[in-house]
């Protein structure tokens, strides 16, 4: 891998913990909104005892269940996270953002597999859910399985066309599959975006040519 596709992936996979905000009958509990606040400054243990007090007061909250989970994900807890994620699914089955994270979870358990699982379930709530096609095309690429990466970095494409990850990314793939050419015109449209990540690309592209 070229330094910036590690530095992608890992910003793609390990980006900053966002809370999910509403306007549900959770929000008016003050130790909801004080965990929220706590774990928005990255104080995470207590926050999680805060999330614990409020879904005392209200266990049917998915959003609280959910921000827990993220909680549980800043502090490397992935298997934490995807039970209080699964708790969310299992109040809100349409939520999909906790979906995602379950997937986001297991890829941090090296379990891949169940993270495409994951994926998939998330695209069956929001066939377009951006995060959920960037995260599958990444996942496929680093299991080695080009055709199904190339698949979900177009699927990402069509609702974003700009995005240089997918981008990035989708040469790679054309690389390792010796499409040079498909894999440079990905560089190409890169420069015009981000010149030197289109430059990494195009190093990357030259080292998988021969």
């Amino acid at each position: 891998m070229g330094l910036l596709e590690t530095k992608n992936l890992r910003e793609r996979l390990n980006r900053p913990i966002s809370f999910k905000s509403g306007t549900d009958g959770v929000l008016k509990l003050s130790r909801y909104r004080t965990g929220v606040a706590l774990a928005q400054e990255n104080r995470h243990e207590e926050a999680l005892e805060e999330f614990e007090i409020a879904l005392e007061k209200d266990p049917k909250a998915p959003r609280a269940h959910y921000n827990m989970g993220q909680t549980h994900a800043a502090l490397g807890q992935h298997a934490e996270a995807i039970n209080c994620f699964e708790r969310a699914l299992e109040i809100d089955p349409k939520f999909v953002e906790a979906q995602n994270n379950i997937g986001v979870a297991y890829i941090n358990l090296q379990r891949g597999n169940d993270a495409i699982k994951h994926f998939h379930r998330a695209l069956r709530i929001a066939p377009k859910y951006y995060e959920a096609l960037l995260n599958l095309g990444i996942i496929y690429y680093q299991l080695g399985n080009f055709f199904n990466s190339i698949k979900a970095f177009k699927k990402v494409l069509a609702v974003e066309a700009t995005d240089k990850i997918a981008i990035y990314h989708l040469g790679l793939v054309y690389a390792e599959w010796k499409d040079i050419e498909a894999a440079r015109k990905q560089a190409a449209i890169l420069s015009k975006l981000d010149p030197e990540m289109a430059a990494d690309l195009t190093r990357q592209i030259v080292l998988r040519a021969y």
